[in-house]
């Protein structure tokens, strides 16, 4: 289990009415957006679009990002800006795979807050569907989930990462552009846990 447990955030400006910014902190993101409104010198303060609960905010916030980067949507490297409509932001968070989800309680918060009806007109304007609980629609998804379980063992699941591996290198097939850091990262904590196998080999 990850003790990185915290929230995904949109967050957005009416001096900056084509960005939003996406991110994560293991705060609230009200906190968040209250200290960026002092330091970033904008006359007007950033407010909380949307808000999700994962148990994962760093894996998270790298899934979403890879996807708006993918979409074209990111503002410059290395930012959290992205220039791409709220609707699509949150639809994207929605619908990330169920590994980064968190079904408890944070601080008594809710797991998803929209915003309130009074700023609508500050920010672009978005309708969820109805069957919004529908399984997204991610055509590597179903890869994704296996490869995962794969990796760490889960459920009914062997860990067992070269098939994690093969998994993955089917997802990116499909898209799936977060599946390279997972093969990056397999690959890396290998090499160290192989390297300290050998530094501790008794000669």
């Amino acid at each position: 289990m990850t003790n990185n447990r915290g929230y995904i955030y949109v967050l957005a400006n009416s001096a900056m009415p084509d960005l939003v910014k996406v991110g994560k902190t293991t705060r609230t993101p009200a906190e968040r957006a209250a200290e960026l409104s002092k330091v970033t010198g904008v006359p007007t303060p950033f407010i909380v679009v949307y808000e999700q609960l994962v148990d994962d905010c760093t894996a998270a916030e790298e899934f979403v990002h890879t996807m708006l980067q993918q979409k074209g949507y990111r503002e410059s490297d290395n930012r959290e800006f992205f220039r791409a409509p709220v609707s699509e932001v949150i639809q994207i968070i929605i619908k990330m795979p169920a590994q980064f989800s968190s079904n408890s309680d944070f601080e008594d918060d809710k797991d998803a807050e929209f915003l309130s009806s009074e700023s609508n007109d500050e920010l672009d304007e978005f309708v969820l569907d109805d069957d919004q609980d529908d399984e997204p629609d991610y055509p590597w998804l179903g890869l994704w989930n296996a490869a995962w379980d794969y990796t760490f063992g889960n459920g009914n699941y062997i860990q067992d990462k070269e098939e994690a591996i093969n998994l993955y290198k089917q997802a990116i097939k499909l898209g799936c552009l977060p599946a390279y850091k997972m093969i990056g990262d397999i690959y890396f904590h290998n090499k160290n846990h192989k390297k300290h196998l050998s530094g501790t080999k008794k000669v």
